[in-house]
């Protein structure tokens, strides 16, 4: 009996450490499984994923047989209730300028500043996710720059603003003023 117990225990002890040892393979074979990343990288990740959900929005609006005018103004509904209604062309500008950082290549430039009116110039770092011919999944640079501009322009109006974009280049010049 006692030979009997002491064989359980030394099959216990045996069996601990298999489990532990094979516990810790697991566990290191579950680290080792996903790359690394530079934070380069996974700023390029992050900014790619934000254009793709751009052009799905603009996809299923025209498989829906809508035009970019009205992917943009289902598009407002969906998001302008997280707009604040007490804009000024400022503040609205600030918004565009947190949204545009999401981009690591951003570059931001404010031309004029007043109560009544602001204008900046913007690059767009989104160029590149269109390729050489200005394209991607059958989505154009245009229908992603118009759909932001009418966007935009929507949310400005709503709130008592106008707002205006015009392609310069790789530059977009955008102008906020009060009505």
């Amino acid at each position: 009996m006692r030979s009997d117990m002491k064989s359980l225990n030394i099959l216990m002890v045996i069996f601990f450490f298999a489990a532990s040892s094979l516990s810790a393979q697991t566990t290191q074979a579950q680290e080792n499984i996903f790359p690394e990343y530079t934070e380069e990288q996974r700023w390029q990740r992050a900014e790619s994923i934000l254009n793709s959900y751009v052009l799905l929005v603009i996809r299923y609006g025209k498989l829906m047989g809508q035009d970019i005018e009205e992917v943009a103004n289902a598009t407002v509904e969906i998001f302008g209730p997280g707009w604040s209604n007490d804009l000024t062309p400022l503040q609205m500008v600030k918004y565009l300028h947190r949204n545009w950082m999401a981009s690591q290549n951003a570059e931001f430039e404010v031309l004029e500043a007043s109560e009544e009116i602001i204008r900046v110039r913007m690059n767009r770092p989104y160029l590149d996710f269109f390729g050489e011919n200005g394209e991607t999944g059958g989505i154009s640079v245009n229908d992603y720059e118009t759909l932001l501009g009418l966007f935009f322009e929507q949310i400005a109006a709503e709130r008592g603003m106008v707002y205006k974009q015009q392609v310069e280049g790789e530059s977009m010049m955008i102008v906020v003023r009060k009505l």
